[in-house]
């Protein structure tokens, strides 16, 4: 099984992300005003991971921008697009003008592919859709179980459903050409400001932070929102004795976030004096106060 690519030093890096339709769709702007000339397309014209030969030569499909794409992604023959392509097209192939050039060609192998073909292809990034924003309600009689309390005192909680999912950010590129790196700078910059890195963890009946945590990059709309909404949360957590934790923003944005809209910080614990836990300490954290997996009922079945 070939592990690398012996013409170059091939890297193919995943964001990973956590990323609302919207923040994907302002990267792409964003991208766009520094490179007037990119192209949007399906990745399946690159990558698609089957052996499927109508992706050789069903005809290209451009969108306008990141809602086009998501509004109807689909090729034609009903062919997924697996997921979106943006490719800044070198100056020759503008001239040209030709699709199959626009795009850099199709059918990418990333471990056998030489650098000449890496050139060609080019200055690519590919992208997901975004996260599902499906807002489910937690099942109160599982909480009213737990915690000990009916269920006519329980807050009607919400989350969102896919609060785990990730979205994909792509690079496949040769590490020692500069114009691709230089390429691969831009993207990071256009995600400049749109995530936060730590979630927070909330007792449900109270409303009260109980620590902060380090976390894969996230969308800050995402946890604005869970902020300004009363008893909306990022997701579940778990349970401590009859605590039942759910995860929420940063209690710093939230408490930020709410002021600026006129609503009140809610809250009696001071953001400022919880603590953030990472690694071991958040093992030892969860460990120590016996925290547990919350039943699947807490949900709708998935």
């Amino acid at each position: 099984m070939t592990y690398g690519n012996p013409h170059l030093r091939m890297r193919w890096q995943d964001l990973s992300p956590r990323l609302l339709r919207e923040d994907i769709s302002e990267i792409v702007e964003r991208l766009r005003l520094i490179y007037p000339d990119l192209v949007l397309f399906g990745r399946g014209l690159h990558l698609h991971g089957i052996r499927e030969p109508r992706y050789e030569t069903v005809p290209v499909k451009f969108y306008a921008n990141h809602s086009d794409y998501v509004d109807n992604p689909w090729l034609d023959d009903g062919l997924s697009p697996y997921g979106l392509a943006l490719r800044v097209p070198w100056p020759e192939d503008i001239v040209d003008g030709d699709p199959e050039r626009l795009i850099g060609g199709r059918q990418r192998r990333a471990y056998e592919d030489d650098r000449a073909t890496y050139r060609r292809f080019g200055r690519v990034v590919y992208l997901g859709s975004g996260m599902s924003e499906e807002i489910v309600y937690a099942n109160k009689s599982v909480i009213a179980g737990i915690s000990g309390v009916t269920e006519s005192d329980i807050p009607d909680i919400r989350y969102f459903r896919h609060s785990t999912s990730q979205e994909s950010i792509e690079f496949l590129f040769d590490a020692d050409d500069s114009d691709l790196l230089a390429f691969i700078r831009n993207v990071r910059h256009c995600m400049h400001g749109l995530t936060t890195s730590v979630g927070a963890v909330y007792d449900v009946l109270t409303g009260e932070p109980i620590h902060a945590f380090p976390t894969r990059p996230a969308s800050l709309r995402w946890h604005r929102q869970c902020a300004i909404e009363d008893h909306l949360y990022l997701g579940p957590n778990g349970f401590t004795g009859r605590r039942v934790e759910f995860i929420g923003p940063n209690p710093r944005l939230l408490k930020k976030w709410r002021e600026e809209v006129g609503l009140p910080y809610g809250r009696k614990a001071d953001p400022k004096s919880i603590k953030t836990l990472g690694g071991l300490a958040l093992r030892q954290e969860t460990s120590s106060a016996n925290t547990r997996r919350l039943p699947d009922a807490i949900g709708p079945t998935w």
